[in-house]
């Protein structure tokens, strides 16, 4: 049995109720099995409707979007890319862990942002394919990653 992680940044978030009906059509998949991981914590509160998702660094908050576009102007992708990289590198071993001890075959990734470059290494060090879900954020605001993450990706899926 395929054994998917499923990365996303933060959980739950109010805006992002594709993401809990993705998981929740995998997790119906007598075929899968998914482990769902987010980076941060979201902006609401978790219910018992919702799917058990592993948060990687659960003090922590997602960023507000947006924020950070003054250095978009300015810096490189590939140097923010590599900014970014150091500065989670620590969620970077964790998730490596993490997905050591599910046995993960492949990872997911929501979004062609942060989730999708740590995706990337976390799949180049463990030998592991992995999957990137782009949406029109990341088609129009991301332009630093998409590159990066999508060439080497198993799949790309436009949601």
């Amino acid at each position: 049995m395929s054994k998917i992680a499923y990365l996303t940044a933060a959980w739950p978030v109010w805006s992002e109720t594709f993401i809990r009906q993705e998981i929740e059509l995998i997790q119906k998949n007598n075929e899968l099995e998914i482990f769902p991981i987010a980076l941060f914590s979201g902006n609401m509160e978790v219910d018992d409707t919702m799917p058990d998702v592993f948060i990687l660094d659960p003090g922590q908050t997602a960023a507000v979007p947006g924020k950070a576009s003054i250095l978009k102007n300015w810096v490189p992708g590939m140097i923010r890319r590599e900014l970014s990289q150091f500065k989670h590198r620590e969620m970077m071993i964790k998730f490596i862990q993490v997905l050591k001890a599910i046995k993960a075959t492949h990872i997911h990734a929501a979004f062609a942002d942060l989730p999708s470059v740590l995706a990337k290494a976390a799949a180049k060090e463990l030998q592991i394919p992995y999957s990137v879900s782009i949406h029109a954020a990341d088609v129009l605001l991301n332009s630093a990653n998409d590159k990066y993450v999508l060439n080497d990706a198993q799949a790309v899926i436009a949601c």
